[in-house]
C-alpha cells in the first residue's frame, strides 16, 4: 500500500467476470490511516472541504496506480457531490490521468451516494460532462436506499454496483433476493451491468451465478492488495456451483455480449511494431491488440498469431519494428455493448475464414472501445447455457467429440447408482 498527502494508503482489488473467470478491472481502494473513508469524507463535508478532499483522494489513487503497470481498466471513486460541482473541480484528476498515460476510456468513475440530498438535474449534467470526456460511469452502493430507481433509469450508468449489505443477505434473505432481481431487471432495460461487491462466501458466489450476475468483487475472489493481482485465489469461477445449488440461470436469447467481455488491450493508433511486439511478449495470454484514436475509438485490430508471424518472418522485424503497427492491422469487428451473445455468433458466421476467431471489439454508445470478447468464451458459454436443466427437464452434457448437447437418459429407481471403482 502507498502513502499519500492526505495520510491514506491505497490498494488494488480485482473485479471478476463470473462467466469467463477473468479479471475485468482493478478498483483503487483508499485506506485512511486514522479513519475510515466515509467518516473522513463526512468530516470534510462538515468543514466545507468535501469536494477538494474527494478529488485529492482520486488524484492520489490515479498516481498510485501508475506505479504498477497494468493495462486493466481502473476504477476510481468519487462522491456525487463532486460530480455536481461546477468549474474546474475535477481538473486535477483529468491532469493526473493524462500525466500517467491513462486515457479516460480506460477509467471507470464509481459515483458514491451524495452526502446531502441532491437534485437529479445537476447530477445528470455532471455525468454528461464526464461521459463527453470519455469516462465510463458506475453507481456504487446501490440497493441500500442510496439512489432512487428513477435516477438510475435516467442516468443509465454503465455499471450498477450492488451494495454489500444486499450481497450479505444472499442466498437466504428473501428481501435481498428481491432487490437483486429488481436490479437485474432494471439493468437489462437500461443496458447496464450489475456488479456485486463484498462477496465473502461460496454460498454468495453460487447465488450470484444462479441469478445471472456477471461481475463480482470481494475478499473471496481477491482481497485488496498493494499490487494488481496476476491470479485469483479461487479457481474455476466460471464453472463454480455450491453443492446442491441450482444451475446458473438459463436465458440463452438474453445473454449479452458484455457478459463475456474482457478488458481491451488498447494502444495508440501510432504505436510501433516493436511496442506491440513487447505487449504480446509480456502478456502471453492475450489474443489481440486494439489500436485506438485519441478519442478511444477502435481503428484497427492486430491478431496475435498473424502479427507475430509477420514480424518474425524474413526481414519482418527490420520492416515493421519502427513503423506504425497499423500497417499490419485489420478492420475491427465491432458490436455495440447492447448486442446479444447470439449476435456475436452471427458476426463470426459472416466473417472471412481467416478471421472467424479474431476478438470482437465492444463499443460504448459513444462508439468508444470498452472491451473485447474472445469468441471461444461465447461458444463455451452458450453451450453451457444450452445444456443447463430447464423446468424440470433432465440436464444435458456435451458429446466428448463434437461438444454438441447430448441428453442424459433418465435413471429409473431400479437402476443402481453408478460407482467409480479403483482398478487394481
Amino acid at each position: 500500500m502507498h502513502e499519500t498527502s492526505v495520510d491514506a494508503r491505497f490498494a488494488f482489488q480485482p473485479l471478476v467476470n463470473l462467466r469467463t473467470g477473468g479479471v475485468m478491472a482493478m478498483e483503487m481502494l483508499a485506506r485512511p490511516v486514522d479513519h475510515d473513508v466515509r467518516s473522513l469524507l463526512r468530516k470534510a463535508a462538515h468543514e466545507g472541504g468535501l469536494e477538494k478532499l474527494d478529488v485529492t483522494l482520486a488524484v492520489a489513487a490515479a498516481r498510485c496506480s501508475s506505479e504498477h503497470e497494468t493495462l486493466l481498466p481502473l476504477h476510481l471513486n468519487l462522491m456525487a457531490d463532486t460530480v455536481v460541482a461546477e468549474g474546474e473541480t475535477l481538473a486535477p484528476l483529468h491532469h493526473a490521468l493524462s500525466d500517467t498515460g491513462r486515457p479516460p476510456s480506460q477509467t471507470v468513475l464509481e459515483i458514491n451516494p451524495a452526502d446531502t440530498a441532491l437534485q437529479p438535474e445537476p447530477l445528470f449534467a455532471g455525468l454528461h460532462r464526464l461521459r463527453h470526456l470519455g469516462y465510463r460511469i458506475a453507481f456504487d452502493g446501490v440497493g441500500a436506499g442510496s439512489y432512487p430507481l428513477t435516477v438510475l433509469a435516467e442516468a443509465r450508468p454503465d455499471l450498477i454496483k450492488m451494495d454489500r449489505e444486499v450481497v450479505a443477505g444472499l442466498p437466504g434473505e428473501g428481501s435481498c433476493v428481491a432487490v437483486l432481481e429488481a436490479l437485474l431487471h432494471l439493468a437489462t432495460r437500461i443496458g447496464a451491468q450489475v456488479t456485486a461487491e463484498g462477496v465473502e462466501s461460496s454460498e454468495q458466489l453460487a447465488a450470484l451465478r444462479q441469478y445471472g450476475v456477471g461481475i463480482a468483487q470481494g475478499d473471496l475472489l481477491g482481497p485488496p492488495n498493494r499490487r494488481p493481482l496476476t491470479y485469483l485465489p479461487i479457481a474455476g469461477i466460471a464453472e463454480f456451483r455450491a453443492p446442491g445449488s441450482p444451475a446458473p440461470a438459463r436465458d440463452l436469447p438474453g445473454a449479452r455480449i458484455t457478459d463475456f467481455m474482457h478488458p481491451a488491450v488498447a494502444l495508440s493508433l501510432s504505436a510501433t511494431g516493436e511496442e506491440v511486439r513487447a505487449v504480446f511478449s509480456g502478456r502471453p495470454t492475450i489474443s489481440g491488440v486494439v489500436l485506438v484514436d485519441a478519442d478511444g475509438r477502435p481503428r484497427c485490430t492486430l491478431d496475435r498469431n498473424r502479427f507475430l508471424l509477420a514480424v518474425s518472418g524474413a526481414y519482418g522485424y527490420a520492416l515493421y519494428a519502427q513503423r506504425e503497427a497499423a500497417r499490419l492491422g485489420d478492420e475491427p469487428r465491432v458490436l455495440p455493448s447492447s448486442s446479444s451473445a447470439l449476435a456475436a455468433l452471427e458476426l463470426v458466421r459472416s466473417s472471412a475464414a481467416h478471421r472467424r476467431y479474431d476478438d470482437i471489439v465492444v463499443l460504448s454508445p459513444e462508439g468508444r472501445c470498452t472491451g473485447t470478447v474472445c469468441i471461444g468464451d461465447v461458444i463455451q458459454g452458450v453451450a453451457h447455457l444450452a445444456m443447463a436443466p430447464l423446468n424440470g427437464e433432465p440436464a444435458v452434457a456435451p458429446h466428448p467429440l463434437t461438444w454438441r448437447p447430448c441428453p442424459q437418459p433418465a435413471r429409473t429407481s431400479a437402476e443402481p447408482t453408478p460407482r467409480c471403482e479403483r482398478s487394481s
